[in-house]
């Protein structure tokens, strides 16, 4: 694997498998027989993102800088009746040797008629150089939640890949990172369970824009009382705004 990209590349895996192991314990909070706890119910919110094809377009800005753009665009009616939620982007990065990178990405949420997900497709490419000296790789990710599998490939410049399969569950996540080569004592002293299943929640709220005030849902992901991310979608399902406080990164539509 490359020197550049490659904690890029760790953060994605790790990320992406975290996070998948976390949807399928907060599966049953997503919707709750006790609606009422909520000021607007996710199954509401779930409905009105995926009300037809409207895209969001938005701008990833890290503390005023812009990175690049993000595209998210629901799929309602996908083959048996699944939902899907494609997003693609890219971004700028500028390394310590002052030579920039681009490092594109393309994926799906596949989600059931009851709004459950069951795969996460992630793909990513890194081009490095200019001109005839242009060289791209490429890191695939794919996460089954109904197979409990997360399989990964990776793509050099050479044309050599590399393909990894690992189970979706604390055991298959200490083989990931001892692949990757981090420190996994953390992980034997406790329990993934013991992090506690996130709580997602939406409530109205106003959104100041550039054409004036909104009126929007804020949709919020908390773990262990820490917020990890939090959008604002407009009454017709478009997300105007969010911030990925684990990356510290504020995406905006323009």
């Amino acid at each position: 694997m490359p020197r550049f990209g490659y904690s890029f590349i760790i953060y994605t895996l790790i990320t992406a498998f975290w996070l998948t192991m976390s949807v399928l314990l907060v599966r049953t909070e997503l919707l709750p027989n006790d609606a009422a706890s909520r000021t607007v119910p996710i199954e509401r919110i779930a409905k009105l993102l995926f009300h037809d094809d409207q895209s969001s377009d938005l701008y990833i800005h890290d503390r005023g800088a812009t990175l690049g753009s993000v595209r998210i665009l629901p799929h309602p009616h996908a083959p048996n009746d699944h939902r899907v939620l494609n997003f693609s982007g890219t971004m700028q990065l500028q390394g310590a040797d002052t030579i920039r990178r681009r490092i594109s990405w393309d994926g799906a949420l596949d989600l059931n008629s009851s709004y459950t997900l069951e795969q996460v497709r992630l793909g990513f490419s890194v081009h490095e150089g200019n001109g005839a000296n242009l060289e791209k790789s490429r890191v695939e990710v794919a996460v089954d939640s109904i197979k409990r599998e997360v399989n990964y490939v990776w793509k050099s410049a050479d044309g050599f890949e590399e393909p990894q399969r690992y189970s979706l569950d604390q055991e298959g996540l200490e083989k990931l990172m001892n692949h990757l080569g981090i420190e996994t004592a953390w992980l034997r002293s406790s329990s993934i369970t013991d992090m506690g299943a996130p709580q997602m929640s939406a409530h109205p709220a106003p959104l100041e824009t550039r054409n004036g005030r909104m009126d929007t849902y804020l949709v919020t992901l908390v773990q262990n009382g820490q917020t990890l991310f939090e959008a604002n979608l407009s009454e017709t399902g478009k997300i105007l705004r969010a911030n990925l406080n684990i990356l510290d990164w504020t995406l905006e539509s323009e």
